[in-house]
């Protein structure tokens, strides 16, 4: 995907600001940092919609910060998937 696909989908309408709905579980998708950061994108399923609602990232923990993190981020969360590589 490149700069003008992405600058299309903006003037599209189809990618925006959504806000995190309490209603729906949120998945979470991994990317676990070795030598590089970690990074986490949090999602929710809507109908037919994948709701891209957070991302973080950092480097230099153990899982249970990251999961510690998850927690401080939405603390009445329901979780869903956890998807690890």
């Amino acid at each position: 995907m490149n700069s003008v696909q992405i600058e299309k989908m903006y003037d599209e309408g189809r990618i925006t600001s959504v806000p995190y709905d309490p209603m729906y579980p949120i998945d979470v998708f991994y990317d676990l940092g070795m030598n590089d950061m970690t990074s986490m994108w949090f999602r929710q399923t809507v109908g037919r919609e994948f709701r891209y609602i957070d991302f973080y990232q950092n480097s230099g923990e153990a899982i249970p910060f990251y999961v510690n993190t998850m927690r401080d981020m939405y603390p009445k969360a329901r979780w869903g998937r956890i998807i690890l590589p």
